[in-house]
């Protein structure tokens, strides 16, 4: 994410990628907002949960990604899901 060039950690980097991220991160802690040319970035709000969602060639929002393993994890543990045994 900031072009650290340790293989271990960070595999093989796209500079591209690196530097849209970078501006994003620097846009968000400036603004409040990650402006980043091309970008549709939506708030997160705990009914609708849009997160945005990097990839390489696209970033996009997505409302509630990770549903399904949210949904399973209440199911399981109620309102304590993140317990540790």
């Amino acid at each position: 994410m900031f072009n650290n060039e340790d293989p271990l950690y960070a595999g093989e980097i796209d500079p591209e990628a690196a530097a849209k991220v970078q501006e994003a991160w620097v846009s968000f802690a400036k603004t409040g907002v990650p402006l980043v040319n091309g970008i549709d970035w939506k708030p997160y709000h705990s009914d609708t949960r849009e997160t945005l969602v990097i990839g390489k060639d696209e970033w996009t929002c997505v409302q509630d990604p990770s549903k399904t393993p949210r949904e399973l994890l209440e199911k399981a543990f109620g309102d304590n899901p993140y317990r540790v045994w």
